[in-house]
């Protein structure tokens, strides 16, 4: 069993990560890497001392995501390239959400947002009484 340290988590989530650090990591059995709780607080602390905006915002998203992608994914539990466009998709998400706010408060962002669902809604009941996909 290895616990693997925040600075080796924390290197992994960047960008382009230290070759290094990659290269151990990829060298280990899979089943034999963790985190700990201490290593998923450090990463939320140093989040939380990251002054209030929108980088802060989506470091939150693609921490928290990642975290829980990168414990599934050395498990064999997720694929990491599907993982990876699926948590793109909720940041671009996000930074639209947050685009959004500065226009509309509190109960109208959510009737902004009503229109989604059901539109989703309606498309799986076209595709299932006339068999079409779109």
């Amino acid at each position: 069993m290895i616990i693997l340290d925040t600075d080796v988590v924390s290197e992994l989530l960047r960008v382009r990560p230290d070759p290094r650090v990659r290269a151990w990591t990829e060298a280990q059995p899979s089943a034999s890497l963790f985190t700990s709780a201490v290593t998923s607080a450090e990463l939320r602390f140093g989040l939380a001392v990251l002054p209030h905006g929108q980088r802060r915002q989506t470091l939150e998203i693609v921490i928290s995501a990642s975290y829980g992608t990168f414990t599934h994914a050395i498990k064999g539990n997720v694929d990491i390239l599907i993982a990876l466009v699926m948590h793109t998709g909720a940041v671009i998400g996000a930074q639209i959400g947050v685009v959004a706010t500065q226009y509309f408060a509190g109960p109208k962002i959510r009737l902004a947002f009503v229109p989604l669902p059901l539109i989703g809604a309606a498309i799986v009941i076209y595709t299932l009484v006339t068999g079409h996909k779109l």
